[in-house]
């Protein structure tokens, strides 16, 4: 069935149509119908009238005016010149450069394909747009637009007709698309590399991802876009659909006539080809048809139909045709896409979509930042937004929405859940339990698995929407569990505490061995692991913190957050008993929960800066709103404006927010209020910022600004006589370089003189730290092979190699970029023919 917009979009280009044949017959249909069409518009509404059954040669203008499509009308009405009303004729003038738009998304509804994102609104203005034109009345558009405001109905019972050429595209059992309400948002390079696959060799290509994040959707649209190709490689494209469930607002609906196995799904296909659709045969004729017509096979929503045959048919697909398939669960012999969310800009602007198709104001409930913050909370999820955007239209609150959420998870993971065996369920368990990445090693030591079973179990999981592989470092790969999978599986596993502990345990056993979990900071009062204690009356709830604190230490975070409620129930004004439980939650990675744990502590102690540090250090590392955890931040200093850790902190903010002189600033002011260890980290960062902000001054060729950024920091650094200047090194030599530059690329002389000074000042104080560090080396990355942690630098002395074992912080190699800058040490022996570059520090 047309949907609703699609509809709309039609009845409304139908009448803009009927308006522009009106404008032609009123101020042309007194001429001979020859003499106002040009030859090729003639022969063409003549044939369209030829093929309505009429026949003879049209004596009136009016004759032919029923089968001049958008465009043609148009034009014609446009031609009537100097006879048109000059309102009527500056206004068709003006909207000219809209009409090639128009025709295109006119051509779309007309054929019943795919609707972009916009269509529905461009033909929505563009009629406002008419029916503001004066020197014309506009009955037809005017009509239109107010049966549209005051009867839904309307669009369904109204006879309206676009002229259509016969379809000449590649026969086809496409479904009318569905989505046209909210088009395919972006998706663009995913339709260009599916597209592609569909002309390489491998025979079978599957679009993967959680249910409803846009499979069908794009699989449509690439169907589409192939039947719309001059030249499609396939002479048929035949779908099929094993999809057994509807979500709406309220429910799952269930749908009665879904195929209930693999082989009713190639029957269904075998029938739409003009077999016999006998399920019994269906695999051989499916594949004989397959074989003697060039065909592109669909298979959609196939993880409900997944058996022992589906294997057997894909394995003996014929050169020539292809399948292309939908599931939520992979197949194992096919070459996958793997679809995820919406870019968060695309989300936003869906709900905004959404909300104007179905009269919702979203302005009165939502700001811009609402909808940022939705959508990421949906995780920029097209069917949780839809459906998100279905409850509001039935009165629910966001909140409401937000935080009850099953239905939806139901709907997109339990039929994946049911098809995992025990082993993937087990490893499914530990990675819920124990937050973060895991290898494969780590799952095994964590589940007891042997080799063969957790490879099994890996390979199981990777075919689903469960768990994603991401880098776990240069030599080898991890695995972690979706949003959506960690959602529901919170909601379906019920986890014994003894297996919790047993996990979590295990992990603790599994860092054990490469260092110690636990600092030793215990003096530190910015310390997470200090619990503030404001009297004698805190002690019994300050113990029952702290051994909350062990607890999570030692994996056993559900226990500890036990304490945590039994501590706020002994002290229900402690603000450090929701402090203390957002650290937790914080440790497991439950962000949203320890957002809400710290804004309660922030209300039982507005006044307190180890609450404002704590929130908004978590809100800065984190990443969920560095901006507003800058400002916590800062409201901490305000509270202890002597503390330089917090203007350290401050300086951090900054300069991983990208505002290096705010950075260089308050890692000034922490160096002045600074002594001992804190002043070499002070001393460190103030470099750093230096060197962040002379990169852009170099950039931008203002060497003013550089020679005066490096004044200030070379008069804070002499603050600091006593500290330790040895980490910061890389980035005075970094610095130096850049005022070399600047020395010789100055066109005024005293800039540049000034630049020569400061060049040698950074020498001279580098050296006098470590008179080895003469060898250093600045250079730029030129070249990374990722999947075997190695790359090639660029320097003034030449390419060398460098491997991810000699960085400073291996980890990191994975964060490098092409031209990411690095101080490094050139070695003597060559590797490959370059020299090799050591102790490689990446610091920009």
């Amino acid at each position: 069935m047309v949907s609703v917009s699609s509809r709309t979009a039609y009845v409304l280009l139908a009448s803009i149509e009927d308006e522009f044949r009106a404008i032609s017959d009123r101020f042309l249909g007194d001429q001979a119908p020859r003499d106002v069409l040009d030859v090729a518009l003639y022969d063409r509404a003549a044939e369209r009238r030829l093929r309505d059954g009429l026949s003879g040669e049209p004596e009136a203008l009016a004759q032919l005016l029923p089968y001049l499509d958008f465009q043609d009308s148009y034009q014609l009405a446009s031609s009537a010149g100097e006879a048109l009303p000059e309102d009527l004729r500056s206004g068709l003038r003006a909207i000219s450069k809209g009409v090639g738009r128009i025709t295109s998304v006119r051509n779309r509804v007309a054929h019943n394909r795919p609707l972009e994102v916009d269509d529905l609104p461009t033909i929505v203005d563009f009629a406002a747009t008419l029916a503001s034109i004066d020197g014309w009345d506009w009955t037809f558009v005017v009509q239109t637009q107010q049966e549209l405001a005051s009867d839904p109905g309307y669009i369904f019972r109204v006879s309206a007709q676009l002229i259509v050429d016969p379809d000449t595209s590649v026969p086809n059992n496409l479904p009318s698309p569905d989505f046209d309400e909210t088009s395919l948002l972006g998706r663009k390079e995913e339709r260009r590399q599916i597209l592609r696959a569909l002309r390489g060799a491998w025979p079978v290509i599957s679009i993967l991802g959680d249910g409803g994040i846009g499979k069908t959707a794009l699989a449509l649209q690439v169907c589409y876009d192939l039947v719309a190709m001059e030249s499609c490689p396939f002479e048929v494209i035949v779908w099929v659909t094993a999809k057994n469930a509807q979500l709406t607002s309220t429910e799952i609906v269930r749908i009665e006539s879904a195929v209930e196995d693999s082989l009713g799904l190639f029957a269904s296909a075998t029938e739409a080809l003009g077999g016999t659709g006998n399920s019994a045969e269906a695999i051989n004729e499916l594949l004989d048809v397959l074989d003697i017509f060039p065909t592109l096979l669909v298979l959609d929503n196939v993880e409900t139909v997944l058996d022992e045959n589906f294997p057997i048919f894909l394995r003996d697909v014929p050169v020539g045709s292809k399948v292309l398939i939908t599931s939520r669960i992979g197949v194992k012999t096919e070459n996958p896409f793997r679809l995820k969310g919406l870019s968060p800009d695309d989300a936003a602007r869906l709900m905004r979509i959404i909300a104007r198709s179905r009269g919702i104001d979203l302005g009165a409930v939502a700001s811009q930042e609402d909808l940022q913050t939705w959508s990421e909370r949906m995780s920029c999820h097209p069917a949780y937004i839809k459906w998100f955007m279905s409850g509001l239209q039935t009165g629910q609150t966001p909140e409401q929405l937000l935080s009850d959420n099953g239905l939806l998870l139901d709907y997109c993971m339990s039929n994946v859940f049911d098809y995992l065996n025990a082993t993937a369920r087990t490893a499914l368990v530990a990675m819920l339990v124990v937050p973060g990445s895991h290898t494969m090693a780590e799952l095994a030591f964590l589940t007891d698995l042997d080799a063969a079973q957790i490879q099994q179990a890996i390979l199981d999981l990777t075919t689903t929407n469960f768990v994603s592989q991401v880098r776990g470092g240069a030599s080898g790969t991890a695995l972690e569990l979706s949003d959506f999978a960690r959602a529901y599986l919170r909601r379906t596993l019920d986890i014994d505490g003894a297996e919790r502990r047993l996990l979590m345990e295990k992990q603790t056993q599994l860092y054990a061995l490469g260092g110690g979990l636990r600092a030793a900071h215990s003096l530190n009062p910015f310390h997470s692991d200090t619990i503030d204690i404001r009297g004698v009356g805190d002690y019994s709830a300050a113990k029952l913190l702290r051994e909350a604190i062990d607890e999570s230490e030692s994996g056993r975070v559900d226990q500890g957050l036990r304490l945590c409620a039994e501590a706020a129930e002994l002290a229900p004004g402690y603000h450090e008993a929701s402090r203390v439980e957002a650290l937790l939650h914080e440790r497991a990675t439950n962000f949203g929960e320890a957002y809400e744990a710290y804004s309660r502590a922030k209300d039982l102690a507005p006044e307190d800066a180890y609450v404002a540090y704590h929130f908004g250090d978590f809100m800065v590392r984190s990443g969920f709103n560095p901006a507003y955890g800058l400002r916590e931040l800062q409201r901490a200093a305000k509270l202890k404006p002597e503390s330089s850790f917090l203007q350290l902190a401050i300086a951090d903010a900054h300069i991983n927010g990208g505002d290096t002189e705010s950075g260089m600033e308050a890692a000034a002011y922490a160096l002045r209020a600074a002594d001992g260890a804190e002043q070499t980290d002070a001393l460190y960062v103030l470099w750093r910022a230096c060197a962040f902000k002379g990169q852009t001054s170099v950039a931008a060729a203002d060497w003013a600004r550089l020679a005066e950024d490096l004044e200030f920091t070379l008069g804070a650094n002499k603050l600091a006589s006593g500290a330790d200047l040895v980490p910061a090194l890389d980035f005075l030599l970094w610095l130096e370089r850049m005022a070399a530059s600047g020395a010789t690329n100055a066109t005024d002389n005293f800039i540049a003189s000034k630049l020569t000074e400061l060049s040698e000042a950074l020498r001279v104080g580098r050296l006098s730290e470590d008179a080895s560090h003469a060898f250093r080396e600045i250079g730029t990355v030129e070249s990374l092979v990722a999947a075997r942690g190695f790359g090639f630098l660029r320097a003034s002395g030449g390419q060398f190699f460098f491997h991810a074992t000699q960085l400073w912080d291996r980890r990191s190699f994975d964060s490098l970029l092409l031209g990411s800058t690095v101080a490094f040490t050139p070695g003597a022996h060559p590797r490959d023919g370059k020299p090799e570059a050591k102790s490689v520090n990446w610091i920009g």
